[in-house]
């Protein structure tokens, strides 16, 4: 049986445009690119639409703009997946639940969290289809971002490392965003977090909501043309296993 296609949510599209905006950049050119968008709030479009987006955008601004779009978008925007994060009681509950998100709702891109021998973990965002490393850029920065907010300040991976060549210039963009210097050339995009770090409170801490988000989470499937329930459980777990061999 033949792979179907990728798929990503219309919000992160959506949102994306309206960072563009913000930003000051030309969303109409990239939009015109996209062609028109579904309005629902839980549609998706296939994964080659938000490649012809980094494509389009990209030559709007250069080097960065993953991560200044991350900047653009509020928290709350992504809905479940911030308060998912939002409302763990720690920084570990916050990356643990955002693991889970990824895997129910998302086929292009996997959420990897790794135990390191010294009490930190490494978490790491992955293509799980033919993506523009400018996506795994703005993912990463995203969570950062998240993790962050709901930590009041106090979140500070050991290592953020990105996917992407060293600018020719400075990279002032990416540095004000962080509050450090990234890493540049890894294979993936990933934070490097230490033990004490992993283990820090969250400001927001709900654990009924965070029950229920988690069991909302669980039960998610995303839907693809042609496919049944069943067909898209064992593409996720199966898509896993290999990634693990």
């Amino acid at each position: 049986m033949a792979e179907a296609p990728a798929w990503v949510p219309a919000l992160t599209l959506r949102l994306q445009l309206q960072g563009l905006v913000t930003l000051g950049l030309d969303a109409a050119r990239v939009q015109a690119a996209l062609g028109p968008l579904p309005d629902a709030p839980d549609a998706l479009v296939p994964a080659q639409a938000y490649v012809r987006m980094w494509h389009a955008a990209e030559p709007l601004h250069g080097p960065g703009l993953a991560s200044a779009l991350a900047g653009t978008i509020a928290f709350g925007a992504f809905g479940a997946l911030d308060y998912l994060v939002g409302s763990a009681d720690t920084v570990a509950g916050g990356c643990e639940s955002a693991r889970l998100h990824f895997a129910m709702v998302s086929t292009d891109t996997a959420l990897e969290i790794d135990a390191l021998d010294d009490g930190g973990h490494a978490l790491r965002v992955r293509a799980l289809a033919p993506m523009p490393v400018q996506a795994l850029e703005f993912t990463l920065a995203t969570l950062f971002l998240r993790l962050r907010h709901v930590t009041g300040g106090g979140f500070r991976p050991r290592l953020l490392g990105l996917p992407v060549a060293r600018p020719a210039g400075d990279d002032d963009e990416r540095l004000a965003l962080f509050g450090q210097a990234p890493a540049y050339g890894h294979p993936c995009a990933e934070m490097l977090i230490d033990a004490a770090t992993w283990a820090l409170p969250t400001c927001s801490a709900d654990p009924m909501l965070h029950a229920a988000l988690k069991d909302m989470a669980a039960r998610l499937e995303l839907a693809q043309p042609g496919d049944s329930s069943l067909q898209q459980a064992l593409r996720a777990r199966l898509r896993d296993a290999l990634a693990q061999g």
